[in-house]
């Protein structure tokens, strides 16, 4: 059981590892394409689902 719950922390962390990879990825990708300033919420908010479904 404990091992279990060890590995699942484990796929937890990996998850959030990538998505605040994905985040700085996002952010800064429109941050080049758009002169006008995005706050990261919006940027996050924006395509965030459809990257997921790649992966």
């Amino acid at each position: 059981y404990h091992e279990r719950k060890h590995q699942i922390k484990t796929i937890d962390d990996d998850l959030h590892y990538i998505d605040m990879q994905l985040k700085d990825k996002i952010i800064q990708h429109v941050n080049i394409q758009s002169p006008i300033c995005i706050t990261p919420l919006s940027a996050g908010s924006s395509g965030y689902g459809s990257d997921m479904n790649e992966i």
